[in-house]
């Protein structure tokens, strides 16, 4: 339910942005685009290669970061602010991050966001509730903790890392490379859908799933979030597809 009223919102937000499109520029090196009461980060120019994006441009929260964003800048670290709602697709493909803060506003992150860079450790913030396909995959991420808050992981979300420990709930118990036989499968696994090969290709010895996962209160909508049957695709971006991962030496 958390997931559905999640993707309604950001599918309700994609549908309505042409029209709610009032006004873009540049500030601190960062390009942006404002949509009704909220910014956008639409890219970087500056060069720099550490980057901490801003709460707040033109005096409006930031809420979004765009697809494609900050692809192939060569960033080294970035931070996300707690203002910031969702990670768009491939938002930081292919960079040389090793560092990445993760705001605790974010509840949605796209495909192949973060694809292609060199993380060593992350922290998810506890209101995460979709990670999609790709998203972390091809790092160099060696443990993993999945908030209570996920319900969605897409397949190869984590593919190629250097993973040895996954907690998702942290109780049961789910063998080496469990994801990996179901390419197109998305398995319910303690009221958590994990797409299939999630974990594939990396070192995994134990991963702990919840075997009675607590029930989650149900999401009051406010005046923008109502609720709807089935999530809205989100738009595709312009870029070519993700392919599975490949395996790191």
């Amino acid at each position: 339910m958390v997931m559905l009223m999640a993707l309604a919102a950001v599918g309700a937000h994609a549908r309505g942005q042409e029209d709610m499109r009032l006004g873009s520029g540049v500030e601190g090196q960062f390009s942006w685009t404002r949509y009704g009461d909220s910014i956008t980060v639409t890219g970087y120019t500056g060069r720099g290669r550490d980057i901490q994006i801003p709460q707040q441009i033109q005096g409006l929260p930031v809420t979004e970061i765009a697809e494609g964003a900050f692809r192939g800048r060569n960033l080294s670290s970035a931070t996300i602010p707690d203002t910031v709602v969702k990670i768009g697709r491939g938002a930081f493909f292919y960079n040389e991050l090793t560092r990445v803060i993760i705001g605790d506003g974010v509840a949605y992150i796209g495909e192949g966001a973060f694809l292609g860079n060199m993380i060593e450790s992350l922290v998810l913030p506890e209101g995460v509730a979709y990670i999609g396909d790709n998203a972390f995959a091809v790092n160099r991420l060696t443990a993993l903790t999945l908030p209570a808050g996920v319900d969605f992981v897409g397949r190869w979300a984590f593919a190629d890392n250097r993973l040895t420990d996954v907690t998702i709930g942290g109780r049961a118990f789910v063998g080496w490379n469990s994801f990996d036989n179901s390419p197109n499968a998305v398995v319910d696994i303690g009221g958590i859908a994990v797409g299939g090969n999630a974990f594939a290709n990396n070192p995994l010895t134990t991963a702990y799933v919840p075997t009675e996962p607590e029930p989650r209160p149900e999401l009051v909508p406010g005046p923008q979030l109502a609720p709807v049957p089935e999530p809205v695709p989100i738009p595709e971006l312009r870029l070519e597809p993700f392919p599975p991962p490949r395996l790191l030496p």
